[in-house]
């Protein structure tokens, strides 16, 4: 056996090393959206969707078919105005100033209010400002 042999058969034996792993997937996991937490892969058995709390009130906690817990469904109208759900999280401010008109009303009778895309905007009514109101 030559020096080229014994390079080739180095060569060959550390990339064996390197490749002979195999990419196994829990389908099932990645449903349930648990295969990243960390935590134990395993499902969570049920038999009533109160088996699956996840201690978050806005969420609607799910038992599939199957009996096992699905990933909890966020439910935005269990939270506050303006807030929203998200998943282990719970209820969040959304950022949004407003989501109707009515939400932008600053006290001052001569500006019309408007919501647009969840931002306040006050217009001036001149018309039906007081001279000496210095707000108008």
């Amino acid at each position: 056996m030559n020096r080229g042999d014994l390079s080739w058969m180095a060569v060959a034996f550390a990339s064996s090393l390197f490749c002979a792993c195999s990419l196994a997937l829990d389908f099932e996991a990645l449903e349930r959206g648990d295969g990243d937490s960390g935590e134990d892969t395993v499902a969570r058995q049920c038999t009533l969707a109160a088996d699956c709390d996840d201690g978050i009130d806005c969420t609607q906690d799910r038992c599939g078919e199957n009996g096992s817990c699905l990933e909890p469904l966020p439910d935005d109208d269990a939270c506050e105005h303006l807030e929203m759900c998200k998943r282990g999280q719970g209820c969040i401010p959304t950022e949004d100033e407003c989501e109707v008109s009515l939400d932008c009303d600053d006290g001052i009778a001569c500006t019309r209010e408007r919501c647009e895309l969840g931002m306040c905007f006050h217009v001036p009514k001149h018309d039906e400002c007081d001279a000496s109101d210095p707000s108008a």
